[in-house]
């Protein structure tokens, strides 16, 4: 299992990363070294939904990383949604708690919850449900009844995709060091997306959609995409 889904531990890695080395004007290369590891983690979610994780793997740090939060509202501790980790098509939620743990469901386009029951453990509840439609899924976290948060999901399957479409065409999986120079749009999709998280993770739920939208009207890569185009280069 790979962490490039738990958007709370993504995002504080990428900020601290953008604080350290774009915080003043003394810094070399202010923004490149976050951008680097932000491209890293999202060329890594994309290679996962290709069913690729052998290079999702490789790309992921060796290390783990502990950071201190920065004043930006998370996901609650203990609670990590992941998109297609159990299976193709589905949500996994868990949540570190030892009680009985039910989840609402409320699709995109939808104004009806489906209650869900978690499988039970010791000390972590798991539960997993069909997620097959791109959108923002809402899920109500209820422990022995009581609620315990609200969380969105955000979904964007298709957008994923084109972003690794322009990440084949830029031939990202076969030149040395695994990161070729970006283009424009490869740029402004891996923004957007990068936005879309955060505006889900913030429970900021017409921006997702408005930034959903953005992602689909950003060009996409020339059809067909070589396996290698820049070879010889």
């Amino acid at each position: 299992m790979f962490p490039t889904d738990n958007l709370a531990q993504q995002q504080e890695i990428m900020r601290a990363a953008h604080v350290k080395h774009a915080g003043g004007p003394s810094v070399a290369n202010r923004f490149s070294l976050a951008y680097a590891l932000w491209r890293i983690f999202y060329e890594a979610r994309a290679a996962l939904r290709d069913q690729n994780p052998g290079f999702a793997k490789k790309l992921l740090p060796k290390k783990g990383l502990v950071l201190t939060a920065l004043g930006f509202p998370m996901i609650p501790a203990g609670v990590r949604a992941a998109v297609d980790d159990t299976a193709p098509g589905t949500i996994t939620v868990t949540v570190d708690v030892s009680a009985t743990l039910t989840v609402r469901v409320t699709p995109p386009g939808s104004t009806t919850a489906q209650t869900l029951p978690a499988l039970p453990g010791a000390t972590r509840q798991t539960l997993t449900f069909p997620a097959l439609v791109d959108g923002l899924y809402e899920l109500t976290l209820l422990v022995g009844g009581s609620k315990l948060a609200t969380i969105y999901v955000g979904v964007l399957r298709a957008r994923m995709r084109d972003f690794r479409e322009l990440s084949r065409h830029l031939a990202f999986d076969f030149k040395p060091g695994h990161n070729p120079k970006s283009t424009d749009d490869y740029d402004e999709l891996l923004a957007v997306l990068y936005a879309a998280d955060a505006a889900a993770a913030t429970s900021q739920t017409s921006l997702f959609y408005q930034l959903a939208d953005e992602a689909d009207a950003i060009t996409k890569s020339p059809k067909p995409t070589a396996l290698f185009p820049h070879r010889g280069k």
